[in-house]
């Protein structure tokens, strides 16, 4: 009986000095997590007045896909299309939707790469209720040059609301 209890007692020692060791060791210790990588990125450029009123995004990977794009934001008026080397970079365009008044704007905050896949996150800013905009339909874009991947695209959407006090 005694010896029972000896065998038990040390069971139990060696249950907790081993949950104790796992804990202290953490998961993550022995997971290889996947490498991120900040990628740079320039604004070519942005405004508020895109002929698209719907919420999209745009990978171009070609002159002529800019020009297309580059429609959707300018629509008629003549602004001159940058200069982009394509077998270098890509162009990441960004349309935030129509929106009832002035103040709002969609921004490209980081772009991240990770084994096979391209993180955007894209920032939507809306005006807060004591700021003073324009009572006019408004439709946020941005393009931004970044460099040519081949990784699938993940979108990762935040909504800010910009205080004007």
């Amino acid at each position: 009986m005694k010896r029972d209890v000896i065998i038990i007692v040390l069971m139990c020692v060696v249950a907790i000095g081993l949950g104790a060791w796992l804990y202290v060791m953490g998961v993550e210790n022995r997971v290889p997590q996947a490498q991120e990588a900040a990628v740079s990125f320039s604004v070519i450029a942005e405004g508020t007045n895109a002929s698209l009123t719907d919420r999209k995004n745009f990978k171009v990977e070609s002159r002529e896909q800019l020009e297309q794009v580059w429609a959707h934001a300018y629509g008629q008026t003549t602004v001159a299309l940058p200069t982009v080397d394509f077998e270098k970079y890509q162009v990441l365009a960004v349309f935030g939707g129509q929106k009832n008044s002035g103040g709002h704007t969609v921004a490209v905050k980081e772009v991240v790469d990770t084994e096979n896949t391209r993180r955007i996150t894209i920032t939507h800013s809306a005006p807060g209720s004591s700021c003073i905009t324009t009572q006019a339909l408004t439709s946020p874009f941005q393009f931004v040059r970044v460099e040519k991947s081949d990784a699938r695209i993940e979108r990762k959407d935040e909504t800010v609301t910009v205080a004007c006090d």
